[in-house]
């Protein structure tokens, strides 16, 4: 019986060891690269649409997206909009 205890003791203590070896090697080889699939970023913008009716000839409306790896996904549309008139002009343009 105690041999088994003293076993199974090992073993865990053998597996804790192991996995912190592994998340060292890992860690330093996360700082070494660089690009990829790991960079990424979040960027809140305005997206306006052309609506062309006399109350509102531009809708916008703020836009979450996620930016990884060079590749844009939309993944919030607030719901709240802002109309403007016709001769409104996107500050962003200038």
């Amino acid at each position: 019986m105690n041999r088994t205890i003293i076993i199974v003791l090992l073993l865990v203590i053998i597996s804790f060891v192991l996995g912190f070896i592994l998340s060292i090697i890992t860690s330093s080889t996360r700082i070494v690269q660089k690009g990829g699939i790991t960079d990424f970023s979040v960027e809140t913008r305005a997206v306006c649409e052309e609506m062309k009716n006399a109350s509102c000839y531009y809708k916008c409306h703020d836009e979450v997206f996620l930016i990884t790896a060079g590749k844009e996904t939309s993944i919030h549309k607030y719901s709240d909009y802002v109309c403007h008139e016709q001769g409104w002009v996107d500050p962003r343009t200038k």
